[in-house]
């Protein structure tokens, strides 16, 4: 799933999707480190890894914080604000297409069965 389908055709949140992706990027991150502690045989890099498993605690620490959810909330509630405004500017253009474009019945039935869509879609 991609963050169009996701967020556009509404089968999940901004928030989903990123934490989804991140959930994924942390434990393959987390499976390396484990796997690099465990090839580190002389211990030279032992001290890095040690570090980079802190850092890593402390993203998946934020990731899980109440402030990042009320950032996605944010931008979910700014991109379904977007998507009313471009819906709309569909819809106007859609009307412009109909009024000054083609005589062809067909091509109208197709224009009015898109505005139809369109506008069923910002009512709800």
């Amino acid at each position: 799933m991609n963050i169009y389908d996701s967020v556009i055709n509404g089968k999940g949140s901004i928030k989903g999707y990123l934490q989804n992706n991140v959930n994924k990027s942390l434990d393959t991150f987390k499976d390396l480190l484990d796997k690099a502690e465990k090839a580190d045989t002389t211990g030279a890099i032992s001290g890095a890894i040690k570090e980079a498993k802190e850092s890593l605690e402390g993203i998946e620490a934020m990731n899980k914080s109440d402030e990042l959810a009320t950032t996605f909330k944010k931008l979910e509630a700014q991109a379904k604000k977007d998507e009313e405004m471009f819906k709309t500017f569909d819809f106007m253009q859609l009307m412009t297409q109909l009024m000054y474009g083609t005589n062809d019945e067909s091509e109208k039935r197709k224009l009015y069965q898109k505005i139809n869509e369109l506008a069923a879609s910002v009512k709800k």
